[in-house]
């Protein structure tokens, strides 16, 4: 059968031809060549591995070397840091110390601006010192030329109080105690409030001691002072009291207890202010006993302008006028 048996023995086999032979050539050559360029190929790029390697062991190299320098850089920064750091904790303690100083320096100019203040206060001061001091050299001028003035009146007084008699004589005492004048022994007989009656008594003091007609003046002042809160006091009772302090202010004086006297004419003056005679016993009073210029003045013109003719003028005058001068010389020293 066709396909089925074995290839006769008797065929003969093909011999290739040079055509064959020159293609096995070329295909082994480009086999040659093939395995040369892989060769080439692959020392080539075991050549670029070798640069690429020594490339990266230069890289390595340098890459250790720039990080060894930038540990050395990093411990320098660090050394730098440490040391910035101490300097920054000096500046901080220094910047502390400046801040008290400056706190310290603020307090001071406080105080400073205080004490200008204060200065200035004095200064404002001193000039209204210097101004009252000026106006005060005025003012003693003035006082100079017045107390001139009184002393050539007071020259004038003197020269005039040579002629006049013994009753002018510039003693100065308290005037006596007010008697009744209706009374038929006048310089023995006062009037008192009588607590019993209700109405004034006339008691004869002629052989009375002091204390006794003290102790009856008090006891007559106390009952009408008692009968008087329990209504008004009349005018006459008043003029009563009034007579009744001023005797018993004389009697006072007498026994040399001058402020109680003094307060017993002051009260009759609160009671009747036109009371001449207690102007005057005032005056005497704070003139020879206490010495007080100012209110024996005081006192002594009011006794003038309600006794403007009394016969005691010029005398009275001339005290005046020692007392005003008493008081400016006082003023100027």
């Amino acid at each position: 059968m066709i396909g089925t048996g074995k290839r006769s023995r008797g065929c003969a086999r093909e011999r290739p031809g040079p055509r064959s032979h020159v293609m096995k050539n070329v295909f082994i050559l480009l086999g040659i060549l093939l395995v040369i360029a892989v060769a080439v190929l692959l020392t080539f790029k075991m050549l670029q591995m070798d640069s690429n390697l020594s490339t990266s062991i230069h890289l390595e190299q340098e890459l250790k070397t720039q990080v060894s320098t930038l540990g050395k850089e990093n411990f320098d920064y660090r050394e730098q840091l440490r040391g910035y750091g101490l300097k920054n904790d000096k500046l901080e303690k220094e910047r502390s110390r400046l801040a008290r100083q400056l706190t310290e320096a603020q307090s001071k100019q406080v105080q400073i601006e205080q004490i200008a203040m204060d200065q200035a206060t004095r200064v404002k001061e001193l000039e209204g010192v210097s101004e009252s001091l000026n106006t005060r050299d005025a003012e003693l001028s003035k006082k100079d030329e017045q107390v001139r003035s009184l002393v050539q009146e007071l020259e004038v007084m003197r020269s005039t109080l040579k002629g006049a008699s013994a009753e002018s004589d510039p003693t100065r005492k308290v005037g006596d105690m007010r008697m009744v004048k209706e009374a038929p022994v006048e310089k023995n007989v006062i009037s008192v409030w009588n607590s019993r009656s209700g109405v004034s008594e006339e008691i004869n003091i002629r052989d009375m001691a002091e204390n006794e007609v003290r102790e009856k003046l008090n006891a007559a002042i106390s009952d009408l002072q008692r009968a008087g809160e329990k209504g008004k006091l009349s005018a006459s009772d008043a003029g009563l009291m009034a007579d009744m302090f001023y005797n018993l202010g004389v009697l006072l004086t007498r026994n040399g207890e001058y402020k109680h006297a003094v307060e017993c004419f002051n009260r009759a003056i609160a009671l009747r202010p036109e009371d001449a005679d207690c102007h005057y016993n005032l005056a005497v009073v704070y003139d020879e006993q206490l010495h007080n210029d100012v209110m024996a003045l005081k006192h002594y013109h009011e006794y003038l302008r309600l006794e403007p003719n009394t016969p005691e003028l010029l005398k009275i005058r001339k005290w005046i006028i020692d007392k005003e001068a008493a008081i400016m010389v006082s003023a100027s020293k």
